[in-house]
This record gives structure tokens, C-alpha cells and sequence, in this order.
């Protein structure tokens, strides 16, 4: 593990790099280097990710849900099963890795999947501007909290990006999506979704249903958050709209969350943009 690093300091040294490094790529852009880069360095890059992400201290405290999957593991190795029954390869995942080595093994193949999923999902999908969505993806609003707090969901969502790459080999896609479902059960929303743009890919069609959602989510919202949680999307990421238990180093607020409404419609924007 990376012990020379402060704990406290680990995330925070995270976002100063990326703020550094999409810095240092606007400046490159004002200067119109637009295809000068070394694909080199982006691989280097990655694999620095995957080491800084995989080998970080195990830590409950400063990495939320790390410190259970921890236990979680240790409990594998021990020879006990079960502990995530509701989504089977993951489940199969870790009883597989808690056969083979220690937690510290395992979170850093769970950084490696994380991470390279990403970076080829960016050669794959966006050409000779792969490095610009690598960065993309790096210095979005979930992608460190995924990485290292929300480790299943972000294995899943890593996952059926990998998937969603292979666009060219429909079969392959939709085995590996069914691979990342298997890892956590949400996944089945974005591949209904994918699923979808075979009937209708009229891009305005999908604007106009996201710009109905906002006054229905208003209106209507708690409902459709207790539908899904009904229909087996239930996870404990929506205790906090269902139960009377709050916690408030969790969420800075409830209810209609207009800091993530601001934030998503900034992608549908340049979607719009581009179309």
C-alpha cells in the first residue's frame, strides 16, 4: 500500500492533479495543440492511476464503503459466502480473489478493471480525441467516489462501458453488459437504455423525455424512487430519501437535488450542442 501518503491527504492530492492536468490541457488547447499529445504519457497516466487507486490505504473512515468490503473479504477467505447473493459476479468475484491473495490484491484488481475500462472505452469510442474523454471521465463528479467508495456500482458502471465500446460486435457487447449487470443489478437501466436506441435513436426524441423528467421528478419525485426500490433497484444509497434516518456527513441536502440537475444537464447541453 501507499503508506508514505498522508491519509488525509490522499483524496485531496487526487483532485489538485486532475485540476493540474485539465489546467494544463485548456492552456494547450488556447494554444491550438489540439492533436499534440503522446499517447505514452495517457498510458502512463492510467497505470499511475490504477497503482494510486488499488494500493490506497484500507480505510472506512476516509473511503466510505472500502472499510466493509474489506470485511467483507476477509469474511471470504474465511470461507463464508452470501454477502452479495443479490448480484452474483460480484459475489463470485471476490469469493474467486479471496481464494488467491489478500484485500490489497483485490483492491487493486478492482482498480485495474475500474481505471482500464475507462481508458479503453475512451480509444474505443472517441477516435484520435481519446486522450480529451479519458480526461473527461477522470475529473467527473463520481469517478474518485466510485473508484474508491461505491466500489461495486463503479465496477458495474465501469463495466458496461467496456461493453457499451463494442459497438461494432453487438453480441460481445451485450455478453459483457450482461456481465456488469450481473455485478450490480442497476446496470440494467443503462442497458434497457442502449437497448432502446436500436428502436428510436432520434436524438430529440431523448432530450424532450429529459427535459420532461424535471417537472415530474418535482411533482412525482418520491414515487418513483419507491417504484425502483420496488421493482428490486433498491439500494442503501436510497435509505436516505425512504428512511427517517439521516446522515448528514452523507448528503448536504434532501429532496430535489438541483446540484446534480445543474451538473448532468451540463453533458445533455454539449449533446445538444453537437447534434
Amino acid at each position: 500500500m501507499l503508506d508514505i501518503i498522508p491519509i488525509e491527504y490522499y483524496t485531496n492530492i487526487f483532485y489538485l492533479t486532475t485540476l493540474s492536468l485539465v489546467v494544463w490541457e485548456f492552456f494547450r488547447l488556447r494554444n491550438n495543440h489540439v492533436l499534440e499529445t503522446s499517447s505514452i504519457l495517457h498510458v502512463i497516466m492510467m497505470i499511475g492511476l490504477i497503482l494510486y487507486i488499488g494500493l490506497r490505504p484500507i480505510s472506512g473512515i476516509y473511503f466510505g464503503d472500502m472499510g466493509s468490503y474489506a470485511r467483507s473479504y476477509d469474511a471470504y477467505a474465511l470461507g463464508y459466502s452470501g454477502f452479495f447473493d443479490q448480484d452474483l459476479g460480484f459475489d463470485w468475484f471476490m469469493r474467486t480473489t479471496a481464494r488467491l491473495s489478500n484485500p490489497v490484491f483485490f483492491f487493486l484488481i478492482v482498480a485495474f478493471v475500474y481505471v482500464f475500462s475507462h481508458f479503453w472505452a475512451s480509444k474505443k469510442l472517441f477516435g484520435a480525441h481519446w486522450h480529451y474523454a479519458f480526461l473527461m471521465f477522470i475529473a467527473s463528479f463520481s469517478f474518485w467516489s466510485y473508484g474508491t467508495n461505491g466500489i461495486r456500482n463503479g465496477m458495474a458502471a465501469a463495466l458496461i462501458l467496456f461493453a457499451f465500446s463494442f459497438e461494432k460486435n453487438k453480441y460481445l457487447a451485450f455478453a459483457l453488459s450482461l456481465v456488469a449487470v450481473s455485478f450490480h443489478k442497476s446496470m440494467f437501466l443503462a442497458l434497457a437504455a442502449y437497448g432502446i436506441t436500436y428502436l428510436n435513436n432520434n436524438s430529440k426524441n431523448y432530450l424532450l423525455l429529459w427535459i420532461t423528467c424535471i417537472p415530474i421528478s418535482l411533482v412525482a419525485g418520491g414515487f418513483f424512487e419507491l417504484f425502483f426500490a420496488g421493482i428490486g433497484f433498491e439500494d442503501k444509497r436510497l435509505s436516505y430519501l425512504t428512511d427517517g434516518n439521516l446522515n448528514d456527513d452523507d448528503f448536504s441536502s434532501i429532496g430535489f437535488r438541483w446540484d446534480f440537475l445543474i451538473y448532468s444537464a451540463s453533458a445533455v447541453f454539449t449533446g445538444y450542442y453537437f447534434i
